[in-house]
């Protein structure tokens, strides 16, 4: 075998090792425990029946909330921490953590899309201004729909559009949130307690409380 096609044989085994040595790295992470003060690469996905804590924590790659159905939920916990590539949740929910079961003081890049929720305790919370518990950010805009289950948008600056809508027969609330985009809501109120911490828009609303 001649010195130049030995070479190139060697040289494709160890691209070929680094990429699959980088796939393993990167490989979403399920997550059933707790994480602190760390970084999670590759994503984190939490499935039907585990129990994820994330406490400020970076994830690079997304975070994908897969609940259940039929009281086989997931129990997620997740505050002062910041997500990259999205934050996506659908199925049954419990929120749990030490903010009255709150998502506190979090930041999402790649927007946060919620649907076909159901959530059990109290509301799905994204911050809760009045019980102390901060907002954040979330850039590329945040979807609510089809939730069997009260959501809350406190306290948030989104940048880009929003689209809240909520059953109704359940207190959907948006409060002392910033859309710096076009918004839509349906079955939204603010219950007005964070006064004068109301809404704005920088683009058109079409029935969100201001």
């Amino acid at each position: 075998m001649g010195r130049k096609i030995l070479a190139a044989l060697v040289c494709a085994a160890a691209v070929a090792a680094v990429a699959a040595s980088g796939a393993s790295a990167d490989a979403a992470i399920e997550c059933n425990t707790t994480y602190s003060n760390t970084t999670l690469n590759g994503g984190v996905v939490v499935n039907e029946g585990d129990i994820c804590i994330l406490d400020h924590v970076t994830v690079n790659g997304g975070l994908t909330v897969n609940g259940g159905t039929s009281f086989n939920f997931a129990l997620l916990a997740v505050d002062g921490s910041t997500i990259h590539g999205g934050w996506s949740i659908t199925g049954d929910v419990f929120q749990i953590g030490p903010n009255n079961g709150y998502f506190c003081g979090n930041n999402v890049d790649g927007g946060l899309n919620v649907h076909d929720v159901e959530a059990f305790g109290s509301p799905l919370s994204f911050g809760e201004l009045n019980a102390g518990c901060a907002g954040g950010r979330i850039n590329g805009g945040a979807t609510f729909t089809n939730n069997d289950a009260a959501v809350e948008l406190d306290g948030y600056r989104v940048n880009g559009g929003l689209t809240f809508l909520g059953l109704p027969f359940l207190f959907n609330e948006l409060e002392a949130t910033a859309v710096k985009g076009s918004a839509t809501c349906e079955n939204v109120a603010d219950d007005g307690s964070s006064a004068p911490l109301v809404n704005s828009f920088t683009g058109h609303n079409n029935g969100c409380p201001a």
